[in-house]
């Protein structure tokens, strides 16, 4: 039977009999090969073992570590230098060395880069770049620093956690929105590229530590313009979450993805798959028939309203779902903003810090041990030879205009502290020299602040001194001065009665002229050399009987010399 251009190989239109287990083939659309015997895979999920904790590039990008593994290729996280600092950290899907040989995977891998590359929404993760390194092809896009939801539906389980029912449905509208967007992806002509994501899954949604949804891994998404078209009988896509037509291989449409969407929202608010069952043969009876529980059987907590959202997703008629995801996302969006919950970013980022901390720590000193090589190649130490990523794969080599050189991290431990030591002791040293002679400036100040309080205090002190005995009297002068009656003023004579009036006074202008030589006399008297003011003068001195006795001492001189305050004091 020839290939569907559509996609899916033909199949009865009718109402589908149960499937015997007999009649069903499980696997993906294309077989995978098997590695190479050099080619290491983990005995759980078939990851490919890689050398995690060696860093080297990727075309332009430089390694940090590797994110995870798939059926088809590896991530990687990388970084993207450039002049003045910056900087840009990436994800680089490498596809595997076993596969990149094989012209069926390479078109698959390109496919999905094509279409991941028209899909602008902040609910997708972009892909930038695609490009070949030694025959190897690889994608660089957005990197997304968080975990799947797979991953928090298995530590919300683990810790016997419930998300609240806002929370929940909220995350699915981010979801829609995303899924939305990608079905109405166009390509150069406006025209609808009917894109189907064909794999939506709990392992294909992330969640980042900033609260962020984002929807990842078109990489067997089906358009109108794929390279590769599915094999006739062939299912692609988790078994768990894919609808009832894809398993019947009829032709699909963007209600598909609301299927398995409206699986998610089971499994995200009941903590339990609609379908489990103990064989994939009787899972995909399940799918096919529309039988599972009612989440309000699972759960009476879950409102009516969004169980009537999850059962009209889950219906097994594509006509009885939603028209479009962004229908849906706008039903569920109202409903958690009814709940009363918070559904910011803020407390999406709060949840996913405390349950995923550890992760976190470790993502944390992964990026510190690269920035320590990154030092460690800046001190141009020998180049210890190229390396690759993984045993078998080609050598993923430094640039040409590479400053970097790859070194073994085993080697860090003992280059790092005879590398650093030197710069770290130089800058201590530095700061150290400056912090003690600004204490020993300091000091000085005090002892020479203290000093000159003490000199000056000498110095006042023997002011005082030097006043006190100038001032001092004389030996003898401590006895008590003889008291010297006062000499009697003579009364002036009676003038007789009957003068004129005018005559017992002193004209106007002789008491003018008296005052003027009083003035004269006492100006000089003060320009005497030799002599102070307060001293007596020849013309103070007494008149008449008294003139030859000695004027006794003035007992107030002390009281008019004023002394000199002590500031100390």
């Amino acid at each position: 039977m020839k290939d569907d251009p559509d996609n899916q190989g033909s199949a009865d239109e009718g109402a589908p009999p149960l499937l015997p287990e007999r009649t069903v083939t499980m696997g993906g659309a294309l077989p995978l090969p098997e590695p190479p015997a050099d080619q290491g895979r983990s005995s759980d999920d078939g990851v490919h073992a890689s050398s995690a904790g060696r860093h080297g590039t990727i075309g332009r990008y430089e390694v940090i570590y590797p994110v995870g593994s798939g059926g088809m290729a590896s991530v990687y996280m990388g970084r993207l230098g450039g002049p003045a600092g910056f900087e840009k950290y990436v994800a680089i899907k490498l596809i595997h060395p076993h596969l990149a040989g094989q012209k069926r995977f390479v078109e698959m891998f390109l496919d999905e880069a094509r279409l991941s590359a028209k899909i602008h929404h902040p609910n997708v993760c972009e892909v930038s770049e695609v490009a070949q390194e030694n025959d190897q092809y690889y994608m660089v896009g957005e990197f997304v620093l968080g975990q799947s939801l797979d991953k928090l539906m298995e530590r919300l389980l683990s810790t016997k956690m419930n998300l609240p029912l806002g929370c929940c449905a909220q995350i699915c509208a981010q979801i829609c929105y995303g899924l939305h967007a990608a079905h109405e992806t166009r390509d150069g002509n406006e025209r609808l590229l009917n894109l189907v994501h064909r794999d939506m899954s709990p392992h294909n949604v992330l969640i980042s530590y900033e609260g962020l949804v984002k929807i990842i891994d078109f990489g067997i998404a089906w358009a109108r313009d794929r390279i590769t078209q599915t094999e006739s009988g062939l299912v692609k896509g988790n078994f768990a979450y894919v609808s009832p037509e894809q398993i019947l291989g009829r032709k699909l449409d963007r209600r598909s993805d609301l299927f398995s969407l409206g699986v998610i929202l089971y499994k995200l608010t009941t903590q339990r798959h609609p379908f489990d069952c103990d064989s994939q043969v009787q899972r995909i009876n399940k799918i096919v028939a529309g039988s599972f529980v009612r989440p309000g059987e699972v759960d009476p907590s879950i409102h009516p309203s969004l169980e009537g959202i999850i059962l009209r997703a889950m219906a097994s008629s594509p006509e009885a779902r939603y028209a479009s995801a962004e229908i849906m996302g706008k039903k569920l969006e109202d409903f958690a903003r009814s709940t009363g919950d918070d559904i910011s970013n803020m407390a999406f980022a709060s949840l996913m810090k405390a349950l995923f901390r550890v992760e976190l720590e470790d993502h944390q000193a992964k990026l510190s041990a690269f920035q320590r090589f990154r030092v460690e190649q800046s001190a141009g130490l020998p180049d210890p030879g190229e390396f690759s990523l993984s045993p078998g794969a080609p050598e993923i080599r430094k640039g040409s205009n590479s400053a970097l050189r790859p070194v073994s991290a085993e080697l860090l431990p003992e280059i790092l502290p005879e590398l650093l030591a030197p710069r770290r002791f130089w800058r201590e040293g530095w700061l150290t020299g400056i912090l003690i002679g600004l204490a020993i400036a300091a000091l000085a100040w005090v002892f020479w602040y203290a000093s000159e309080v003490q000199n000056q205090r000498a110095r006042v002190d023997a002011m005082i001194q030097q006043t006190t005995t100038a001032i001092s009297p004389s030996p003898g002068a401590g006895r008590p001065a003889e008291t010297v009656a006062p000499e009697p003023v003579a009364e002036p004579a009676t003038r007789t009665p009957g003068t004129h009036p005018a005559q017992d006074e002193d004209p106007p202008l002789a008491k003018g002229k008296k005052k003027k030589k009083a003035e004269k006399k006492a100006g000089k008297k003060a320009k005497l050399p030799g002599r102070r003011s307060d001293e007596p003068s020849e013309d103070d001195s007494p008149r008449g009987p008294e003139a030859g006795k000695p004027k006794p001492p003035d007992a107030s001189a002390d009281e008019r010399l004023p002394l000199p305050r002590n500031p100390y004091k």
